[in-house]
């Protein structure tokens, strides 16, 4: 399932960040990989892409 924009996305991740917890961002891209459905693929485009950016 790709993830089509940034409204998409941001109310899962508010979901997860409503705790009031810390959360480290790896966890927080797990979690939200779940979520979307990704496949492993997917997942593993998106963070070489991340790694380029940083």
């Amino acid at each position: 399932m790709a993830i089509s924009g940034f409204q998409d996305f941001m109310y899962p991740f508010l979901q997860i960040l409503k705790d009031g917890k810390e959360h480290r961002l790896k966890d927080l891209y797990k979690e939200l990989a779940v979520y979307f459905k990704l496949m492993e693929e997917e997942i593993e485009e998106t963070l070489q892409l991340e790694n380029k950016l940083c």
